[in-house]
């Protein structure tokens, strides 16, 4: 036991350069405690306690903490006076399991805890109690969590510590924060700019351009078409060579007949 730490130093070591106030988780498991008046007082603000398997025998003397929403006392010598408990009215999480608790009516103060939604009593031997969780249930109305089961005996995933695992792993898949560009997120960039290539529109005014070449074409190819044959006007004195040729022949076949 001469290695096993104190509580004092498990508090100094955690709370090392924050003002009381402004503490909000301590995790004090497997300390050496023997007493917890005037240790927790002071954090008004704390919201998370963890003081399991720290040797307590006794709540006597248990911290007003307004503001703690989940404690952790497994695993302690704890048969009864949970009742120290009532000062804290916010408590949503409470986990007794491993302790001597016998019978019912040591849980019984935990009914004034009216926002109490997770309650762990297993290894405890009020757990082996004819319908014990029925009777539990039945004792604390804003149960919806018994040694991990719900009133229908449906095992209850731990959604009450800020979000489940699956958010977790959907919010590393999915998200890379705000500040952040991703690869996804470039190469969408890049075929954005081929979609844009595709639906390029000519700026105002190239139409008309375009619209006067096609119409000059269209006039020159027009004028290949209707352009005049230009025929050549024949040498007048290879006319009449040609008809002086035509008249000898003609004689000199009225001779020959």
């Amino acid at each position: 036991m001469e290695n096993t730490p104190t509580l004092a130093s498990i508090i100094d070591v955690q709370t090392k350069g924050s003002k009381p106030d402004e503490v909000h988780d301590l995790d004090c498991s497997g300390c050496a405690v023997t007493n917890l008046s005037d240790v927790f007082d002071k954090f008004t603000n704390l919201e998370n306690l963890n003081l399991s398997s720290v040797g307590l025998s006794s709540l006597s003397g248990f911290p007003v903490l307004p503001n703690l929403t989940e404690l952790d006392l497994s695993d302690n010598k704890i048969s009864g006076g949970l009742q120290e408990l009532e000062n804290c009215p916010k408590l949503v999480v409470l986990n007794l399991s491993g302790n001597p608790i016998k019978d019912l009516s040591a849980i019984k103060p935990l009914a004034c805890l009216t926002q109490l939604q997770s309650l762990d009593l297993s290894e405890c031997e009020v757990s082996k109690i004819e319908d014990y969780q029925t009777k539990v249930f039945d004792l604390i109305q804003s149960l919806s969590s018994l040694d991990g089961f719900d009133r229908n005996n449906q095992p209850v995933e731990d959604e009450l510590d800020g979000g489940s695992d699956e958010d977790e792993d959907s919010e590393d898949e999915g998200g890379h924060g705000d500040d952040e560009v991703g690869l996804s997120y470039l190469q969408k960039s890049d075929l954005g700019d081929d979609d844009d290539s595709k639906d390029y529109e000519a700026p105002e005014g190239a139409d008309d351009d375009d619209d006067e070449d096609d119409e000059s074409d269209e006039e020159d190819i027009e004028e290949d078409e209707v352009k005049p044959t230009v025929v050549e006007e024949p040498n007048l004195g290879e006319l009449r060579r040609g008809r002086k040729r035509k008249q000898e022949a003609t004689d000199e076949d009225s001779n020959q007949n």
